[in-house]
């Protein structure tokens, strides 16, 4: 009799550990968690922010919880840590919000902070990866004069192929999604 009272008693303290972190895990990120704020360059929309952000959280083995029209959410467990955050576009900034728990032990769970590391690479490939479009764009902007008009200023338009090739290395390095490729690829071809 002891042995089943025992064996109910400790699968009604896993239950209750684990009600515990799944509340904790679906409460939305307070003012007292440290929300990082980064500009976003300004000739990118949200669209193509959001989308290099995805990129980063599935780069990074995040798994995507939400997505909202400015906002992801995402989470990640390593060992004993369980982590979640929300990276949303305000006004032209990206506002990182994180929160994580700490299980010791099976039964004990602790709130913390998610280890810095994690967020910082994050930080990184989506720095990296909006600067690199950004420079793009700013490369384009010049560039969306037709043919004709760049013959007449009497410099030789792109060859054909070769745009179609900086176009597939654009897309290979992850900088365009398909669609922006498809999308580019028909104006290119439109242009012959």
């Amino acid at each position: 009799m002891k042995c089943a009272y025992q064996s109910a008693a400790s699968s009604l303290s896993v239950t209750r550990a684990f009600a515990l972190v799944l509340a904790l895990h679906l409460a939305p990120a307070s003012a007292e968690e440290g929300v990082l704020v980064e500009n976003v360059p300004a000739d990118l929309d949200k669209a193509t922010v959001l989308t290099v952000v995805r990129n980063a959280l599935t780069y990074r083995e995040w798994t995507i919880v939400d997505s909202f029209p400015s906002a992801i959410s995402a989470k990640i467990s390593r060992g004993r840590v369980d982590a979640r955050i929300r990276i949303s576009v305000v006004d032209k900034t990206l506002r990182y919000q994180e929160s994580a728990l700490t299980t010791e032990l099976s039964t004990r769970v602790t709130k913390t902070s998610t280890p810095s590391r994690w967020i910082n690479f994050l930080r990184s490939d989506i720095t990296t990866e909006l600067e690199a479009r950004a420079k793009a764009a700013a490369a384009e902007a010049p560039s969306k004069d037709t043919p004709k008009a760049a013959a007449k200023a009497g410099s030789k338009p792109p060859n054909t192929v070769q745009r179609m090739d900086e176009l597939k290395q654009l897309l290979d390095r992850g900088l365009i999604s398909s669609e922006e490729y498809e999308r580019k690829k028909a104006e290119i071809l439109k242009d012959l």
